[in-house]
């Protein structure tokens, strides 16, 4: 029954009673010491509880003989056990053992309503009970308590009618557990009345070879449904004990919910709703949430850290323990730093190189166009462009992955137009400008460190003397991934910047203004942290120098400024975030040959380097009152990680096309600090036609 994981939980039974109604209990045994309720009583004469027979004895030491080291432990061995005797007096001197009169096990069933039972235990069997005993168990339901009644041991499709009054709604008020019996591989046992006409209310559990001892202390393997019903009536004492928030109907509906299911799938007609597991019964069940809040919380996922947070170290330390309730109201520690996942490693060059990719272009007065296309051979096309004369079959595999339009407007104006590009990318078009390819190590002031796709992009470009000026717009998606699918989450980026030439130097600068809809710098958080986007500005600064006819040398960098949009979780306020990008180049041309061009870059793309989160954690939940305690914590934002990106690019003309090679080298790529460095090599051969 996996109660392994009760104990671990801290569960034992303590403070709950268990009422037990068969033959008594060996009350000379160590096993019960000080645990058998003083209300115990023989309810047919003046016996006593002392056990004659050993069924009594042997079904309360599996409900609960003492944790001491010695023969069995008791499914909840520190239960209080209610043992009231109902057996007929000589009765079980016989070989069919013993029997008990409905009158009698009405009257116990009282003594345990009377003295506050949680569960009665009944490993009997029988034909329906006369309307006494219906009314006592009317009685026990409608004060909560959860009875449990083994399914008989007659190898029939249906349990014995006296376990069919589970099946009486108005008596069972959903709170009598039939119990059924398998073996140690979870089948059926052969013996096992099963679940028939009574599946809805029928649960299995080990009732084949199960250790426990009669009332002389001997050990015996013990087999029928009577061990199966102590088991589930333990599993009831230590949920009981564990939660003491939930009803009887609750515990009896949780231990339906979290079975194992057996046979056909679903309730069935053998193993009714399945076998009992109490690793699934203390796990949380159904809809979770933050205590003191509606606020939904997963078990699995609540954020992925990418992009400038990295590997977010002090923000997964920070948020461990906090308290959650499942479906039923119940109080768990949950860490949520686990629940923090690490975006995949930045991808290296495989990724970044255009496979199966052509452009095109045409210009005409002071308009040009230029389109890049992708050969997509798993579908039809996603645009058809006939103006580029692609053959039939390219143009239905054809789909236009990148589109620019450029128009001057008089001598010292520019605009430009495009999808799947950049507005950084039109700017430096209209500009006039151009360097090495680099696959890795970006720009100071690229958006790439936070993975995304644009879509729509928009650059104006205006020369006034020395003083160039551009305005720039995009939006797009900045992608999480989830699993192994990307989550895509709207972005918008409007830029404005001025760069001066002076002599052999030129200065840039510009503001850019990033705006997302559901993420925080590429990171996403579930509604548990109650973070819905951001707006960083970002001050850009950068120039070069030219060394001589050839070299030049040029920085970029960028400095962000963040706040996060709240709503209403964990985090109650974000304060100081603070990020920084880094690029240096030195580049040159005719090095080797006439027209080739070298570059070499050392780039720290977009880093949080301070900033913090307070958040308002529960770290505590009252049962009695139904009310969590807060504590604030302050957790900081930079990670462990500092990715350094250096890369050597070289292009120069081969025959009828162009050669290019690419080198790299990252360390801790994704600002993750347990991440291997990063080493890469790429040389592309390029042919227009």
């Amino acid at each position: 029954m996996d109660a392994i994981t009760a104990y671990k939980a801290g569960a034992t039974g303590a403070g709950i009673t268990v009422g037990i109604v068969d033959s008594g209990i060996d009350i000379q045994s160590s096993e019960f010491t000080g645990r058998i309720h003083t209300a115990s009583r023989d309810v047919v004469s003046t016996r006593g509880i002392d056990d004659t027979s050993g069924h009594g004895t042997s079904v309360a030491g599996v409900i609960g003989a003492a944790r001491n080291n010695a023969e069995i432990l008791g499914v909840a061995f520190d239960s209080t056990l209610l043992v009231l005797r109902t057996d007929d007096p000589a009765s079980c001197s016989g070989t069919n053992g013993c029997s008990h009169r409905d009158t009698d096990i009405a009257a116990a069933v009282d003594v345990a309503i009377a003295n506050n039972a949680r569960v009665i235990n009944l490993s009997l069997g029988g034909d329906t009970p006369n309307s006494v005993l219906r009314d006592a168990f009317s009685r026990a339901t409608a004060q909560g308590i959860v009875i449990v009644i083994s399914a008989g041991n007659d190898a029939n499709p249906d349990p014995n009618g006296f376990a069919l009054i589970a099946t009486d709604a108005a008596i069972a008020r959903d709170q009598i557990i039939i119990a059924g019996s398998h073996d140690a591989t979870g089948a059926i046992s052969s013996f096992s009345n099963e679940a028939g006409s009574g599946q809805d209310f029928y649960l299995v559990s080990r009732g084949e070879a199960v250790r426990s001892f009669d009332h002389t202390g001997t050990p015996f393997l013990f087999s029928g449904t009577s061990y199966s019903a102590p088991q589930i009536s333990g599993a009831v004492a230590l949920l009981a004990q564990a939660f003491p928030n939930l009803t009887g109907s609750q515990i009896v509906d949780l231990l339906f919910a979290s079975a194992i299911d057996r046979g056909a799938t679903g309730t069935d007609a053998v193993y009714g709703r399945g076998q009992l597991s109490l690793t699934n019964a203390f796990a949380p069940q159904g809809a979770t949430a933050l205590a003191g809040s509606k606020t939904p919380v997963s078990l699995g996922t609540n954020g992925t850290l990418g992009g400038p947070l990295g590997d977010g170290a002090e923000l997964g330390q920070g948020f461990g323990g906090a308290i959650i309730l499942d479906g039923y109201s119940r109080a768990y520690a949950l860490d949520l730093a686990r629940t923090l996942n690490l975006a995949p490693r930045p991808s290296g060059l495989a990724a970044r190189l255009s496979g199966h990719q052509s452009s095109t272009g045409f210009a005409r007065g002071g308009t040009s166009v230029a389109v890049t296309i992708e050969r997509s051979p798993t579908g039809p096309s996603e645009a058809r462009i006939a103006a580029m004369r692609l053959s039939s079959e390219d143009a239905v595999q054809a789909r236009a992955t990148a589109m620019t339009v450029v128009r001057t407007l008089g001598r010292d104006s520019a605009v430009a137009f495009g999808f799947g590009r950049g507005s950084n990318g039109l700017s430096a078009q209209i500009a006039g400008e151009s360097g090495p390819a680099f696959l890795i190590a970006e720009e100071g002031d690229a958006l790439t460190a936070i993975e995304h796709r644009a879509g729509a992009a928009f650059a104006l470009g205006h020369q006034a003397g020395r003083l160039g000026l551009s305005l720039s717009a995009e939006q797009g998606d900045v992608l999480a991934p989830v699993g192994r699918r990307w989550d895509r989450h709207g972005y918008g980026l409007v830029r404005t910047g001025a760069a001066g030439r002076f002599g052999l130097l030129t200065v840039r600068g510009g503001l850019a203004l990033l705006n997302e809809s559901d993420t925080f710098l590429g990171s996403s958080f579930g509604p548990a942290f109650g973070i819905a986007g951001a707006e960083t500005l970002f001050l850009d600064v950068g120039g070069s120098l030219e060394l001589g006819d050839r070299w030049t040398l040029a920085i970029a960098a960028r400095e962000g400024r963040s706040r996060a949009h709240l709503a209403g979780g964990l985090v109650s306020a974000a304060s100081g975030i603070r990020s920084r990008a880094l690029s240096a180049d030195l580049s040159a041309t005719h090095v080797l040959a006439p027209g080739d061009r070298f570059g070499l870059r050392i780039a720290q793309p977009l880093r949080v380097d301070r900033g913090a989160l307070s958040a308002r954690l529960p770290d505590s939940y009252d049962y009695a009152t139904g009310q969590a305690g807060f504590a604030t914590r302050t957790v900081g934002l930079a990670p462990k990680g500092r990715e350094l990106a250096v890369e050597a690019a070289y292009t120069t003309g081969f025959g009828p096309g162009s050669l290019s090679a690419n080198a790299y080298w990252r360390r801790e790529p994704g600002h993750v600090a347990t991440a291997p460095n990063d080493l890469g090599l790429a040389v592309r051969f390029g042919l227009a036609f």
